[in-house]
Parts: structure tokens; C-alpha cells; sequence
């Protein structure tokens, strides 16, 4: 009977240890998911304000720099859709 009880105990205490790694685990998944948005979203930002920039900056410049400025911002917008693709696939 000793033995069924210390059994017991020894696997309530395995599964106990077992439930706190993976509850562990879990938040530090969830950490990371946090800090990966924050960061996309830190870029996304970016994007958007040298978008911003550049956009106001057409009205002054000439015609090869509205050209070149305009595929700058093609760019930042299609980097902007990729990190949300990849941000939302994880």
C-alpha cells in the first residue's frame, strides 16, 4: 500500500512538473508572437513615414527623382504586404 501511495505522488509530481515546462513553454511562445508583432509592426511603420517622406518630396523634385521615388515607394509597399503575410502566418 506504501508503495501505491508513493507511486501516486511521484506521478502527481511528474505531471505537475511536466504542466509547469509546458505552460513555460507556452508563454515564451506567445512572448516571442508578441515581440514579432511589435517588431512588424515597428516596420511597417517605417514604411509608411519614408512613404510619407517621399510622397511630399515629388512635389519638388524632377522627373527622374518622381520616377525613382515612386518605385521607393512600390517597394515599402510590397515590403509592407510581405511582413503582414508573414506576420499573420505565424
Amino acid at each position: 500500500k506504501e508503495y501505491i501511495t508513493e507511486r501516486d505522488k511521484k506521478k502527481k509530481e511528474y505531471i505537475s512538473k511536466s504542466d509547469k515546462k509546458k505552460e513555460e513553454r507556452e508563454a515564451s511562445i506567445i512572448e516571442l508572437k508578441e515581440r514579432k508583432t511589435k517588431v512588424v509592426v515597428n516596420l511597417e511603420a517605417q514604411f509608411q513615414a519614408q512613404n510619407d517622406q517621399k510622397v511630399m518630396a515629388m512635389d519638388m523634385s524632377t522627373l527622374d527623382d518622381t520616377q525613382r521615388v515612386y518605385w521607393e515607394v512600390q517597394r515599402n509597399a510590397v515590403m509592407t504586404r510581405i511582413f503582414k503575410a508573414n506576420n499573420n502566418n505565424a
